[in-house]
């Protein structure tokens, strides 16, 4: 048992060498393929951290009136608080609200002299609002503008981002169909290669398989160094994928720190922190991809 499985390694690296140009080829076009696969799996992710660091922006900003009574808008916040579509909500004193805007301003000295000679706080004080899902901002709106609110609230601010959020959306969709197109070309191709691939294997060894019978070899001690030069090109692709990947967005980390200024996304670490999931996946694809074009490939060309 032990030295058939030995010889079917070995017959597999003989096969893998002989053909040296065709699996490089065989490589080159899983490697194009999973290079794809990557490219789009990094702007997904990239679609999905931009969309939840808008919808993190957004909110309804609720300014009190200075003459607001403090019971009525602790009855307020208690409604606003209860309703299902509410996340949470942040209340912010006027004292609060003057000291951020001390720390906003603080390199302006004109505004900083002018705040020392203020002998009241004109600042409001204020409640952000959050909605669970962007399209409930809405429901919220129509609470904070009921009128029997009207007397203790000043002015709401809100910045509808739903076109652009929505507009994000449809593009992460047709990248999505884009990605799905390009990695069906690519494997279409790489399955072609290596339906080729085996099948030259095959032309090559016709006589030592026709040897090989006459000893009394099975079809499935043929058969398999052919399923098994299949595993040695998807290691080889997914090991070079991983050597151009990570070097690649470490080049272009610096750019993605300076398109999210605020909240940098961190490449890097999240196709670390996911690299079992992202390439563990794609090599059981890839491998998946090579033992059905091994197959068509034997139970076509392979007479045993």
């Amino acid at each position: 048992m032990i030295t058939s499985f030995n010889r079917i390694i070995r017959f597999s690296f003989q096969n893998f060498w002989r053909n040296a140009w065709l699996s490089f080829v065989t490589i080159s076009i899983l490697t194009l393929t999973l290079l794809s696969v990557n490219f789009f799996v990094a702007l997904n992710a990239l679609f999905d951290y931009s969309l939840l660091t808008i919808e993190e922006k957004v909110n309804i900003t609720v300014h009190f009136q200075q003459t607001a009574q403090e019971n009525n808008v602790k009855a307020f916040l208690a409604s606003l608080s209860a309703m299902p579509d509410v996340a949470s909500t942040e209340v912010r004193t006027k004292e609060e609200a003057l000291e951020k805007f001390r720390t906003t301003f603080k390199g302006d000295q004109h505004i900083q002299e002018s705040l020392q000679e203020l002998e009241n706080n004109p600042l409001p004080s204020s409640v952000i609002i959050r909605a669970k899902e962007i399209q409930r901002y809405d429901s919220i709106l129509a609470f904070i503008n009921d009128p029997r609110y009207q007397g203790i609230i000043e002015r709401q601010t809100f910045v509808d981002r739903t076109k652009f959020i929505e507009r994000l959306q449809e593009l992460k969709i047709n990248a999505r169909r884009i990605g799905a197109g390009v990695t069906i070309f690519f494997a279409l191709i790489a399955a072609l290669i290596v339906v080729n691939t085996i099948r030259m294997t095959i032309f090559t060894r016709r006589r030592e398989v026709g040897i090989m019978k006459l000893v009394g070899a099975t079809n499935r001690f043929i058969r398999a160094p052919l399923f098994l030069e299949g595993i040695w090109y998807s290691i080889a692709s997914v090991l070079l994928t991983i050597l151009i990947v990570f070097p690649l967005i470490s080049t272009f980390q610096p750019y993605l720190n300076h398109l999210f200024e605020n909240s940098p996304f961190d490449m890097l670490a999240y196709f670390s922190d996911n690299f079992g999931i992202i390439f563990g996946s794609q090599f059981a694809a890839i491998v998946l991809l090579n033992t059905l074009a091994s197959f068509i490939a034997i139970g076509r060309y392979l007479k045993v």
